[in-house]
C-alpha cells in the first residue's frame, strides 16, 4: 500500500492476516476504508495500532478472532475520524469490550452481530449516543 499514497479505500478480506502492525504505517497516509474481514487477528494491540490513520472512517474487523479489547494504549486524538467499526462474529467474551468502545470520540456505527456475548446489551452504548447493533 506504500506504492499507493492516494489510496483509500483497501478490502484485505480472506487474507489469513494475523498482524496489523505492518499496514499501520501505509493506512495513516490516506486511507479512509479497511476491510480487514475474515482474517486471523487475534489481538486488539495489533489493531490498535492503526488509532494514528488520521483519516480512517470505517474498520471492518468482522470474522477474526478477536476475544476482547483494551484501550490502555489511547490517548487524546487516536482513532479521530473512526465513525464506522465492525465486530460482527467475533468471540468476544463480554460487554466490558464493546463499552471500552466509548473512548473512540467519533464512533457512531457499532456492528457487533453474532460475537455471542450475551443478550443484554448495556445502556452505557446508548448513553454515548452511539448506534449499536447486534443480533
Amino acid at each position: 500500500m506504500q506504492s499507493c499514497p492516494c489510496l483509500e479505500s483497501c478490502v484485505l478480506h480472506g487474507n489469513r492476516i494475523s498482524d496489523v502492525a505492518k499496514l499501520a504505517k501505509s493506512a495513516a497516509t490516506s486511507l479512509r476504508v479497511l476491510d480487514l474481514s475474515d482474517n486471523e487477528i487475534i489481538s486488539w494491540e495489533s489493531v490498535s495500532t492503526l488509532k494514528t490513520a488520521r483519516y480512517l472512517e470505517n474498520l471492518n474487523l468482522s470474522d477474526n478472532r478477536l476475544r476482547s479489547i483494551s484501550t490502555n494504549s489511547c490517548e487524546e486524538g487516536d482513532w479521530k475520524s473512526l465513525s464506522t467499526l465492525s465486530l460482527s462474529r467475533n468471540p468476544l467474551e463480554t460487554w466490558k469490550s464493546v463499552e471500552a468502545l466509548a473512548f473512540l470520540p467519533s464512533l457512531v456505527s457499532l456492528r457487533i452481530c453474532g460475537a455471542g456475548i450475551g443478550s443484554s446489551i448495556s445502556d452505557d452504548c446508548f448513553r454515548q449516543g452511539k448506534r449499536c447493533v447486534r443480533d
